[in-house]
Parts: structure tokens; sequence; C-alpha cells
């Protein structure tokens, strides 16, 4: 609701006069030219401008009851211009021409008097002068008087006089009373509810460029109430609101990014709409700048940053915005108890369950902490010993966290230097073979294998002949060369054959059987055997694993 300034009176100069014959006039004492001699120097017209001359003239005409002076030099302590700035002079001026008809003063009186601005702040007052003005069809008149019957502020509330007064202006076009009348439609207030006449109303309103009006309209569209759904043409809307700086409109913008309606998906513009509309305090939108936080979806995932943004949300009162802050809090149970004890008051699904799991999981002293905490958070306030449980429960999460972060730091290092030592490890050990490796490696395994049992077989020849030092040799080369091929198990297996060689030809000696290198011979090549098949059952272990 404005001020409006009165209407210049430049038009009733006669075409004929020039300058100075209009300045003679007013010498003259005739108040008409006083009031256009003072337009002329407070617009600059013909003359320099000069707003001090202009409030000198005005005051001239006004003391002879020239109504559009009155008006004229009550602008002028409105503002300033030419004199001091003075609200108490300004509505009596204002008063002055009111009292003479002028709509325009009319206007003025009564906005001083519902801002209470010069003048004592009475609705009453205000109501009445409106009324006058809005009579005589001042669109602002009209659209003031509509909001105080639509509060019942100075008159008795009623709707339907509301309504006729918003309908009055808004068919001159204004755009609040436009606006007001589709809210009237939307709720059914003074008339029967009616989405389509609503959007109507709030289109014709959104084509001027109202903010408000464009994220009504929008928010039709998206819903497809009073109009066709249409998706597009809801962030459409969104758009033109939001740039105006609407925050509810970026608030929608933002969610249409987020949910791909009407627009392509885009989680980092969501957010940053989501952002514009939340650091000018929108509870919805820090709720979901939270939640983009909480996910990473448009920004990089940040706990304490959702926190913060859920924080401002919980503190208008908004349970989901506590209920999050619960969970976020942990492991401080104190605080994550509070925040969804606020949630269960407000009725918020398992928040009072949440809650009870706080109570139940802490001692004596941190409950007491909580239910202080909750009190204060609820406007009760703290005694010096609730205040000295909050900080003792606070010292004791803090010692807990620096153990848990001792021990942290410990595993860490732990598992920091058992990884150092597996790529250590891992550097050592062979990595996996190709093809063409294991066919070769294959191939190679079977010349030694056979060149190792062809020796066996040469050893128990020799020791059946006799020749037991040569045999020796053979035998000793036979191991060599099954310990350069790196198996240990044909190394340990050729050493066994030996050893159960050795130990079966003494005992057929000692049973009278006299020592004879061919039973040694035959029992060397069987317990060799035994451990190349030993060999080979680790090989086919080996590849299973």
């Amino acid at each position: 609701m404005k001020a409006i300034p009165a209407t210049l009176l430049l038009a009733e100069v006669d075409a004929r006069e020039d300058f100075l014959g209009l300045k003679a006039d007013a010498e003259q004492g005739d108040a008409l030219a006083q009031a256009i001699l003072g337009f002329r120097y407070s617009c600059g017209e013909g003359v320099a401008q000069d707003h001090a001359e202009a409030a000198k003239w005005f005051r001239k005409a006004a003391e002879q009851g020239e109504s559009s002076a009155q008006s004229a030099l009550a602008f002028c302590y409105l503002d300033g211009e030419g004199v001091s700035k003075d609200a108490v002079e300004a509505a009596k001026w204002f008063r002055k021409a009111a009292d003479q008809g002028s709509a325009t003063s009319q206007h003025n009186l009564a906005f001083m008097y519902e801002t209470g601005h010069g003048v004592p702040q009475d609705y009453s007052e205000a109501a009445k002068w409106y009324c006058m003005a809005a009579e005589q069809g001042n669109a602002d008149s009209q659209n003031n008087l509509g909001s105080l019957f639509e509060k019942g502020i100075g008159v008795v509330e009623d709707h339907v006089e509301a309504v006729k007064w918003y309908r009055r202006a808004a068919e001159q076009g204004g755009i609040e009373p436009q606006s007001n009348l589709g809210n009237c439609y939307k709720l059914g207030k003074g008339v029967q509810q009616d989405y389509a006449e609503s959007a109507k109303w709030y289109r014709k309103a959104a084509e001027q460029g109202s903010a408000a009006a464009q994220t009504l309209l929008g928010t039709f569209c998206r819903l497809g109430r009073g109009v066709r759904q249409h998706h597009a043409e809801a962030a459409k809307w969104f758009r033109k609101a939001a740039e105006q700086g609407d925050p509810g409109a970026q608030f929608s913008l933002g969610a249409c990014y987020a949910d791909g309606e009407g627009v392509e998906p885009d989680l980092v513009q969501a957010a940053e709409w989501f952002r514009k509309a939340a650091e000018q305090g929108h509870a919805g939108a820090q709720i979901a700048l939270g939640g983009c936080y909480l996910d990473g979806e448009g920004v990089p995932e940040n706990d304490s940053e959702a926190a913060k943004w859920y924080r401002r949300a919980a503190e208008q009162g908004r349970a989901g915005a506590q209920f999050m802050l619960g969970l976020l809090s942990l492991p401080d149970m104190p605080q994550a108890y509070k925040w969804y004890q606020l949630a269960a008051d407000q009725g918020y699904e398992n928040a009072q369950a949440k809650a009870t799991e706080m109570a139940a999981l802490m001692s004596p002293s941190e409950y007491k902490a909580a239910c202080a905490l909750y009190r204060e958070a609820k406007g009760a306030p703290l005694t010096a010993g609730e205040r000295a449980e909050i900080a003792a429960a606070e010292k004791q999460l803090k010692e807990a966290q620096e153990l848990e972060a001792d021990f942290l730091l410990d595993e860490a290092c732990r598992t920091t230097m058992e990884a150092h030592i597996k790529e250590i490890e891992g550097e050592k050990r062979p990595g996996p073979l190709t093809p063409t490796q294991e066919h070769t490696g294959l191939i190679v395994g079977i010349v030694i294998l056979t060149l190792i049992t062809a020796g066996l077989g040469l050893v128990a020849l020799l020791l059946i002949r006799g020749d037991a030092w040569l045999a020796l040799a053979i035998f000793a080369a036979v191991a060599l060369l099954g310990f350069w091929k790196g198996s240990k198990t044909v190394f340990y297996g050729l050493t066994i054959g030996a050893v159960g060689g050795i130990v079966t030809a003494v005992v057929f000696f000692f049973r009278g059987s006299g020592f004879q290198w061919g039973v040694v011979g035959k029992w060397i090549v069987v317990w060799v055997l035994l451990g190349l098949a030993f060999e080979i059952i680790e090989r086919r272990l080996a590849l299973r694993k």
C-alpha cells in the first residue's frame, strides 16, 4: 500500500499564458496561478527546477484553500523537498485537502493512519478515509479497504465486502487487487471456491509482472488446478518469479530441476535454486538443500553443511528438519534427544520412538542434560545446575570423541602398515601367468620330471650292479635338478626316497638278509615316486585355488 502523488495541474494552464503572465497573476494573489506556478517550479517546466520556490508558492495557494496546492505541500513535507521533512505537517495538509474531497489526499491520510506515520495509528480512521477515496474510484484505496475487511482490521471482518472492493480495484487493472481476488477464489473467501476463476485473475497479475501471482499461477499449472496440467508452463512462471527473487518460486524451480518436471533434470541447478531460496529463509528450501548436502546431490557430500541448513529450518519449527537433526547429532545423545522430542511434539512419525530409544541408551546424567536442552528449546529458563549438567555431558562427549579419534588413528596406522606389507609381498610374488607361459612351463616341467625319473632309474640300475658311488653321484645330480627347478616337494621327495631306501636296507640287514644295494635302489625309486606323486597332487590343488 503506497501513497499516491497528487495529479499535476499543468493542463489547467491556458496555452495562451506565458510564464511571466502566470507569475504576475500569482503575485497578485491568484490561488490557482500560485498552485500552477508551484508545479512549474517543482517539475522544472519552463523554468529551472527549484523545490524551495515550489514549496513557497504551494503554501501561498494552500493557505487560500486551494486543495491541489494543499496536497502538493503535504508531499513536500512528506519527502522533504523544499522544506524540512515533517510527517505531522504533511498529515495536517493532507487532512485539509481531504476535507475538501480530494481522493488522493483522502487515500494518503488513510495510509498515514494505517501505518501510524505523522498521526497516532488508528485503523478505524484509516478505514473511514479509505472508504471515502474508494467511493470516488481510487483503486489503491479500494484494494486497501478490501484488505481491512478481509482481516477485520478497523472494520468488522466481512469477506464478501472484501471481494467487492478487490473486484472494483482489479477491474481497473491493479496488480495487487488482481492477486488478492485470485486468492479469494482459491480459498473460497467471500465467493464460491473456483480454481479456474482464481487462475484467471492470477494470470492477469502475472502478465503484469507480479512475482507472487507468477508463483501461484506456476503452482496451478504444476498441479493442473483451474488450468490444464502443464509442467513446462509451470517451470516458465516459476522462473519469471524466481528471477525477481521470490523465494517460493526459487524453491519450486529447484524442485522442477530435481524431479525433471518441465525442464531437463539437473541436480546442480536444483541445489543452486534451493540455496537462493534458503538464504532468504525459506524453510522448505533449507530442508531440500540439507538433503542435497547429505546425499551429495548437486553439491559435494557434507554432513556439517547439511546439519547447518537443517538447523535453520528446525529453528523455524519444521518437524522434518528437527528429526533429521536428531540423526545428524549422534553420537551426542542429549542433542539427538532434544531434536527428536521437538519433532515428536508435532506428531512427526517415528520421532517419539527415537526419543525413547535415546532416553534408554543415556546415563542418568546425560538424560538430565538432555531434558534441560529440551526445556531450553521450548523457551524455559535453565538453572545453574542444569547448565552445569549440560556442560558435563558435553565434556564427557568430547573426551569420548578424543578417545575414539586416538583409536581410529591407531587403527588407520595398523591398516596402512598391513597394506604396505601386502604391497611389498605382492611385489615378490609373480603375477598371473599368460596362456603361453603356462604351456611353456608345462613342457619344461614334463622334460625335467622325465630327466628325474630317468636319473632315478639309472641310480637303481647302478645300485643293482654294485656301482654305489656312481649311483650316489647321479642321485645327487638328480636332487640338485629338482631343487634348481624350484620345487621343494621334489627335493624333499628325493631326500625321503634316499632315507627311506637306506632305512629299508638296514632293516633287511638286521633280519639276516645282509646289506643289498639292489634292495636299497628299489626302495629309493619307490619313495621318490611317492614324492613325485605328492608334487603332482600339490600342483593340482594350487591350480584350483
